[in-house]
């Protein structure tokens, strides 16, 4: 029996953002169609009170629900999308503003009190199409503790 993750984030996804990117003028010209956007004057930002960053405009485009799809279909449905759609991924990441350009792939384990510890690799055509298109692929990892070791973490106030 898994603890579940109290915030739940897909992890599934294609973002570009940064501090001078005008997001607006992006989405004149692009032919992808993004599912979340965001501007900095807006002041939504999710930075952390105290967070020396600057907020970032930027742009979010959602390819399936990380938390349902096991990661190795995530790599498929992400190389195919990056093989279809190369030339408009390559003028986002190219567009003036642009510092951040990020494909968010989710790993969900379970982890068990024998786990020390485990690795997560890209497939090599994932990582083909990645550079192609001059996208970071990153993986978010998400933990789900065994119940055992997650009492003993709290026995241990860790």
């Amino acid at each position: 029996m898994a603890i579940e993750c109290k915030r739940h984030m897909n992890h599934f996804s294609i973002f570009a953002h940064g501090v001078s990117f005008d997001v607006d003028a992006y989405l004149a010209t692009s032919p992808l169609h993004f599912d979340h956007v965001w501007r900095r004057e807006q002041k939504l930002s999710r930075l952390p009170a105290g967070s020396k960053r600057e907020p970032t405009s930027g742009a979010e485009l959602v390819l399936g629900d990380g938390a349902q799809l096991a990661f190795d279909e995530q790599q498929v449905i992400a190389a195919d999308f990056l093989s279809k759609h190369v030339e408009a991924l390559r003028d986002l990441a190219k567009f003036p503003g642009v510092e951040t350009f990020i494909l968010a792939l989710r790993f969900q384990m379970e982890l068990e009190p024998s786990t020390v510890g485990f690795c997560v690799s890209f497939s090599s055509d994932l990582m083909r199409q990645a550079l192609e298109v001059g996208v970071e692929p990153v993986c978010y990892v998400v933990l789900d503790w065994d119940k055992q070791w997650a009492d003993k973490l709290l026995e241990y106030g860790l």
